[in-house]
């Protein structure tokens, strides 16, 4: 389980009511996705616009605070499935834990991805106070808090690493609307073989953006300056310190707006000109409500005219002039408010009509606008739409006689099995380029065509991640062109050669903190005393240096003698500086035996594991390295652990805890 803040990336704060909308948004036969949806208070999921209501009403309440209003977590769990009322469960722990018990929120639970995830949007104003709150340092807190669910509720454990640094939903928001993000803009712009710092902003130049450097990181902006990305949630390679790396100290550049050849537009990247029809459509809207309320205003102005003048009229007859000036002045106050109350009552009458002319012309995202062309029959919607699910990714096989092991079924057809598989007749569709989906859908696909060659369908970072992991995890699959093959066995030695390299460096790390034994040198002025060891019916002085790792070994003379008489091991003993280094055969071999007894981290070869006892695990450089003893010799193996070493290491552990669990139990019985 994880439990991830996510951000928007933009200039304006965000916006509960679209957060709200991408979450919830309208599901249609290329998208399902929400399973259950609730809020905090008693209202119905029909009712969501008088919910949003009430929740604006909250967040205008404060007027003081300029902070962001609106918090947004996303927990992703490792089970495909949870009981709703477990997973309410779970949301309430989550809120309560982070402060926001008392506040609103809307909690929408998705299956479109490889994790079972809910979105909690939460209004940070207190609805009792009208104070608006903001969790401490709360990036410390999501992953303690996820810890203590998981072993509460007993769910899978994921690795919980504390980072400052907040999820970003705005791409896949972006993503979600059809549109392209400045983020992909920047990536499409080759920028791989730049030398400068002069040639990386010209080059950026022409596409119409900027980098600039800000604050101790740096950012990326286009022409107008409206829109700003952090350069590092482009690339890692794009911040600013990768950067100084290459090309030196950073150097200002004066943007040219007659160089840029291109400018980012945030429109679809491939578009049979759907998005013009939708600017078309949008104009007209607009002309369409500006009539419509120019003929309501006019209509209204001459309703009102009439009636004030009926009014005004009555009112003369009725001021008779024999009147005295208080009846005068009573009248008209009386028909004055009759006035304003009809006023009131046409103003209220002409919004009214005014709110369904914009109920009846309703504002439409590009996605949404695809969407509702697409149920019109709409030949280009309906092509558009096509061409963004083209671009998923798939493994390509006959599926079809493993379509009895669904457990559900969406309805464009997709199958979904018990461990989230998800089959069409003649494919997996594949929804994450992580390594762990793509090593769990070709482990499938290996049961079922275990000699059969691989086909795959989409993104150039989905086939390079099935690449690497076909060659990481050592799998025998193999395509039908031999480039492919050729790419897999070249990761594979790239692999191994890094894995070699990587343990190298682990075991010269340990080597090099074991003790070595020397003849002694002379060369300090004390040393740590550890008493007599014998060799071939020969004795000799050992002693520890206290400057480094070294044991040093000395034929004792009578001076030796005389010095250790009554003296406790660790004690401080000194030798003469005048002394020299006598060449001593047996000395000799003794130190080399010495050498060979200590221990030592070797490679893991051609052992056998199975003759070997196992030592544990450590962490170096992200790798996971398992250590082995052989029994009859001072050697400790290592090895690089596989994902298989690793699952039955945690069975291991979790055996252990389970009988240390039992143990404790039985004894807690016997002493009752």
């Amino acid at each position: 389980m994880i439990i991830k803040k996510s951000v928007m990336k933009a200039n304006n704060k965000s916006s509960y009511a679209r957060l709200a909308r991408y979450i919830i948004e309208e599901q249609t036969k290329e998208k399902i996705r929400n399973i259950a949806m609730w809020t905090s208070s008693d209202y119905d999921n029909d009712d969501m616009d008088l919910f949003l209501k009430d929740l604006r009403a909250v967040q205008d309440s404060n007027t003081i605070s300029k902070d962001d209003k609106t918090y947004h977590l996303i927990v992703s769990f490792r089970e495909d499935e949870l009981d709703i009322n477990r997973l309410k469960d779970i949301e309430h722990e989550v809120v309560s834990a982070m402060g926001f018990e008392e506040h609103q929120r809307l909690c929408v639970v998705h299956n479109d991805t490889d994790n079972l995830h809910l979105h909690i949007a939460i209004n940070k104003i207190n609805p009792k106070t009208n104070k608006i709150y903001t969790p401490y340092r709360d990036y410390q807190k999501l992953n303690d808090i996820a810890s203590a669910i998981e072993l509460k509720y007993g769910l899978l454990k994921d690795n919980h690493i504390k980072s400052e640094k907040p999820y970003s939903k705005a791409v896949d928001i972006e993503k979600s609307s059809y549109l392209q993000s400045m983020q992909g803009y920047i990536k499409n712009i080759n920028l791989d073989n730049v030398l400068s710092w002069e040639d990386f902003h010209s080059k950026l130049n022409d596409a119409g953006i900027m980098y600039q450097k800000k604050g101790a990181g740096a950012v990326f902006m286009n022409e107008e300056k409206n829109i700003f990305v952090k350069a590092s949630s482009v690339d890692r390679e794009y911040s600013i310190a990768k950067l100084e790396e290459r090309f030196g100290e950073y150097q200002a550049y004066k943007y040219d707006e007659s160089k840029a050849k291109i400018k980012y537009d945030k429109k679809p990247l491939e578009d049979n000109g759907l998005y013009e029809d939708y600017k078309s459509f949008n104009e007209k809207r607009k002309n369409d409500i500006k009539y419509s309320i120019e003929k309501l205003d006019d209509e209204y102005n001459k309703k009102l005219e009439t009636e004030l003048y009926n009014i005004k009229k009555i009112m003369n007859m009725t001021l008779l002039s024999n009147a005295s000036y208080m009846e005068k002045v009573i009248i008209n106050k009386v028909f004055n408010n009759l006035m304003s109350d009809r006023k009131a009552l046409l103003y209220r009458e002409k919004q009214e009509k005014k709110f369904k002319i914009y109920k009846k012309n309703p504002y439409l995202r590009f996605n949404e606008y695809v969407k509702k062309e697409a149920l019109n029959n709409n030949k280009k919607a309906i092509d558009f739409i096509n061409n963004q699910i083209s671009k998923e990714n798939y493994i390509l096989a006959d599926f079809s006689s493993q379509l009895y092991s669904a457990v559900k079924v969406t309805k464009n057809g997709t199958f979904i099995t018990e461990n989230n598989i998800r089959l069409r007749k003649d494919s997996i569709n594949v929804r994450s380029c992580k390594e762990y989906p793509i090593l769990k859908n070709l482990k499938y696909y290996q049961n079922i065509y275990p000699n059969k060659p691989l086909q795959i369908k989409g993104s150039k970072e989905f086939k390079e991640q099935v690449i690497n992991v076909i060659a990481k995890h050592n799998m025998p699959l193999k395509f039908n062109d031999e480039l492919s093959n050729d790419k897999i066995n070249r990761v594979k030695l790239e692999n191994k050669l890094n894995n070699i390299k990587l343990l190298k460096e682990f075991n010269q790390i340990h080597n090099d903190k074991m003790y070595k034994y020397m003849q002694l040198d002379f060369k300090e002025k004390e040393y740590e005393y550890r008493g007599f060891i014998k060799h071939l019916d020969n004795y000799f002085i050992i002693v520890k240096s206290y400057e480094n790792n070294t044991f040093y070994i000395k034929e004792p003379d009578k001076n030796d003698y005389k010095n250790i008489k009554g003296l406790q091991k660790g004690s401080c003993i000194s030798f003469d500086s005048d002394s020299i280094m006598n060449e001593n055969l047996i000395l000799n071999d003794l130190i080399k035996v010495q050498e060979y007894k200590k221990l030592k981290y070797v490679l893991l070869n051609k052992e056998k594991v199975e003759n070997l006892t196992f030592q544990g695990v450590r962490k170096y450089k992200n790798e996971i390295i398992y250590l082995y003893k052989d029994k009859h010799t001072n050697r400790i193996y290592t090895k690089i652990a596989t994902k298989e070493d690793k699952e039955l290491y945690r069975k291991q552990e979790e055996k252990i805890l389970s009988d240390k669990k039992i143990k404790t139990e039985l004894n807690n019985t016997m002493q009752h």
